[in-house]
């Protein structure tokens, strides 16, 4: 119950493991990520986005890959992936890193 004069707490929108997967991505120090409508911009490949979606792949027990087509860019900005796998629930996310087709092809797809 709420008195009078008392401010009721804020209740945060979302799932609780996404809330704590944007507290990782902020702890990690990837900035302080976004709205969802602003995230959801970043996702329009009308607004300059330079990569588009590939696979998600296993790459070990507790480990997933996620492959973007980045056409012959070996360097693009992928802070909103980063977000999409920790609001996801990712535990962590190691930095972007440039593979072949080959290892693809070693990882089943999910």
């Amino acid at each position: 119950m709420v008195r009078r004069g008392q401010r009721r707490p804020r209740r945060r929108a979302g799932p609780g493991f996404a809330r704590r997967g944007a507290e990782r991505f902020v702890a990690a120090g990837h900035g302080a990520g976004w709205s969802l409508q602003g995230w959801l911009t970043e996702f329009d490949h009308d607004s300059g986005r330079w990569w588009s979606w590939w696979d998600l792949t296993r790459s070990g027990d507790r480990t997933l890959s996620l492959w973007v087509d980045a056409g012959a860019e070996s360097f693009f900005a992928c802070d909103d992936l980063r977000w999409a796998a920790y609001t996801a629930g990712a535990a962590s996310v190691a930095p972007h890193v440039p593979r072949d087709r080959a290892d693809w092809l070693r990882e089943p797809s999910l």
